[in-house]
């Protein structure tokens, strides 16, 4: 069997014009940063300032946030995700201060349970390869307070109008950058 000139996991190149190829496949999965963002999300910062978060979420930031979503291909989804979590009360108050909150889902996703669906079925994942982190009950729980307390503060009361604009940017961003793309995916449903 002729031996491939580069291997990198599953891609084999054997010949010269399946080099180059490989190459420009390489450079995009190594690349810094999304090369092709499918969600607007991707476009935005994937981290985020906790200076001012109380210390048990700096905690679950540091040990659960960082290291579980550097495994999935980074944390910009969930930093510029426009799931809010908020309870009856809450909500109520917010869509008299902020009702642009509650009039377009691209921009908020307001629920009561928004978060920790999300967390629950991170957690119920099995493990794919060995590699990936498992989340324990424990860090399911914590991460989801985490969340909710993060879309709180980022993305309620006061920040709202940020929230809003930075939401608005990268919506236009990205149907600038891909305008094609909700047809494809409208396409493939």
């Amino acid at each position: 069997m002729e031996r491939p000139i580069l291997q990198y996991g599953s891609i084999v190149a054997r010949e010269a014009g399946d080099m180059i190829l490989a190459s420009a496949v390489f450079s995009l999965l190594l690349a810094p940063g999304p090369v092709c963002a499918l969600t607007p999300e991707e476009l935005g910062p994937d981290s985020i300032d906790v200076s001012e978060y109380p210390a048990e979420y700096r905690k679950t930031y540091e040990e659960i946030f960082i290291p579980l979503f550097r495994r999935f291909g980074g944390a910009a989804r969930v930093v510029n995700s426009p799931v809010i979590e908020l309870d009856p009360a809450s909500q109520s108050y917010e869509s008299k201060r902020n009702p642009i909150l509650f009039s377009d889902s691209e921009v908020a996703q307001v629920s009561t349970d928004g978060w920790k669906k999300q967390v629950d079925a991170m957690r119920r994942r099995p493990p794919c390869c060995g590699a990936c982190p498992v989340l324990s009950l424990q860090g399911a729980k914590d991460l989801w307070r985490f969340l909710v307390y993060d879309s709180i503060v980022r993305k309620t009361g006061p920040r709202a109008q940020n929230w809003v604009r930075q939401r608005r940017s990268l919506l236009g961003r990205f149907k600038k950058e891909r305008p094609l793309f909700k047809r494809t995916q409208e396409a493939v449903r």
